[in-house]
């Protein structure tokens, strides 16, 4: 093959591997939206705090019988004792019980009295917290239903975009391996886009003419560590190794445009969504009107165009 049909059909390959990186980080940010949307949150229920239930209410109303009583009748004997005398308290033994008892049952009812009403007040304030909480109860589940909705919308959103990038996912994947198959770049660097990118460098500066010096060259530097292939470290270092492996991060940069062109465009489209008042077959009919002339689906116009141009120029059926 000439230098230039060389470098054409590097040119081409490097750009199918740098879409097919972009639609690849694509799919992932549709996926991982749609995961994320339409989720009901976990709203947990109030309940009463239950200040006293019957056995507890019947606990304190004893209890408080039975100290009242014991507590009033040791009060009222005392007195008895210091008012009477322990002399004339010891002959009248009968009078002092009988003070003393009097005196217990007294203090046990009001003690009992003292009881039911801190229960009526307890249970009367545990019943308007309960309601103001359950209000909000209330409140937060038509919030977070609202929310669920306004999400599904925009999930069914992103749901139509994934299954029309899964196409072109695939007329990608397939272009890309009959150009492969056309036995021009040996097999160890198919689906390589760092290795295709850097072959593409070499012959579009002309430091080469042909791909068998390429391949050495490509080899001798990795193993030199003077270019990395791993795309993950050239991404996190774009700005780094630009000067050095300039292709590679030069597509890379327009594959990062052009997904947060893309992303932008449907978050915004996503605000839009959750105003429509439509569900099922309307819904899904109005998304579709409303994408029309989104940034998604000019780029899968423009890369439908492009590719059956390569499918005409390289003889792809």
């Amino acid at each position: 093959m000439k230098t230039n049909a060389l470098k054409d059909y590097l040119s081409v390959v490097a750009n199918i591997e740098k879409e097919r990186y972009m639609q690849d980080n694509l799919y992932s940010y549709l996926q991982q939206r749609i995961s994320q949307l339409g989720i009901p949150a976990h709203i947990e229920k109030p309940i009463r705090s239950g200040a006293f239930d019957a056995t507890d209410l019947l606990m304190w109303i004893g209890g408080g019988a039975l100290f009242g009583f014991i507590g009033g009748g040791i009060i009222c004997g005392i007195i008895s004792l210091f008012n009477v005398g322990l002399f004339d308290t010891l002959i009248h033994l009968g009078g002092l019980f009988h003070t003393i008892f009097i005196g217990g049952l007294v203090t046990a009812a009001i003690a009992m009295i003292g009881v039911i009403i801190y229960a009526v007040y307890a249970a009367k304030s545990d019943s308007l917290d309960y309601n103001y909480r359950y209000k909000k109860y209330v409140q937060a589940c038509s919030n977070d239903k609202a929310r669920v909705e306004n999400e599904l919308k925009e999930r069914e959103l992103f749901v139509q975009q994934q299954n029309l990038l899964a196409k072109q996912m695939q007329e990608t994947k397939e272009i890309l391996q009959a150009l492969y198959n056309k036995g021009i770049i040996y097999k160890k660097y198919h689906w390589n886009f760092v290795a295709i990118c850097t072959f593409y460098e070499y012959i579009d500066s002309q430091r080469f003419t042909e791909l068998g010096a390429a391949y050495n060259q490509y080899e001798v530097e990795l193993r030199l560590e003077h270019i990395t292939d791993r795309l993950d470290i050239i991404i996190d270092k774009l700005d780094e190794l630009i000067r050095i492996q300039y292709i590679i991060c030069s597509k890379i940069s327009e594959a990062n445009h052009m997904l947060n062109k893309i992303w932008s465009s449907n978050l915004e489209i996503a605000s839009h969504i959750q105003e429509i008042d439509a569900n099922g077959d309307e819904l899904n009919s109005r998304i579709s009107t409303l994408q029309r002339n989104s940034d998604f689906m000019l780029y899968l116009t423009e890369e439908h165009i492009k590719e059956q141009d390569y499918r005409k120029r390289y003889s792809i059926n």
